[in-house]
């Protein structure tokens, strides 16, 4: 009988991690064990208690995908940044982006 091993997907960092509260702008996860064969998003936590913002994300290769930054209203707040597939080792690499406001870019 064949065994089966799942592959361990690690996300290790997002480029830019700053970006206009505009939105519009490419974010680039980068990490392993990504699958192109499997739906992706980028989930932002607003932080404020309700659900987070779901963005689907492009699976470039095992290393690589992408995801649209939203329109961002509360730069003071910056949101926590997780994905879907989740990683087991999410608390160990925590992901953020930071808004600025619009006038600044």
């Amino acid at each position: 009988i064949p065994k089966t091993f799942g592959v361990h997907v690690v996300y290790l960092s997002v480029t830019p991690s700053s970006t206009s509260a505009k939105g519009g702008e490419t974010l680039t996860v980068d990490g392993n064990g990504f699958d192109t064969s499997t739906n992706a998003s980028c989930l932002l936590d607003r932080r404020d208690g309700s659900p987070p913002l779901e963005i689907a994300a492009t699976v470039v290769n095992t290393t690589a995908m992408l995801c649209e930054s939203p329109v961002w209203d509360n730069v003071e707040r910056s949101p926590k940044l997780t994905f879907s597939p989740e990683s087991p080792d999410a608390d160990l690499h925590p992901l953020n982006v930071t808004f600025f406001p619009e006038w600044l870019a």
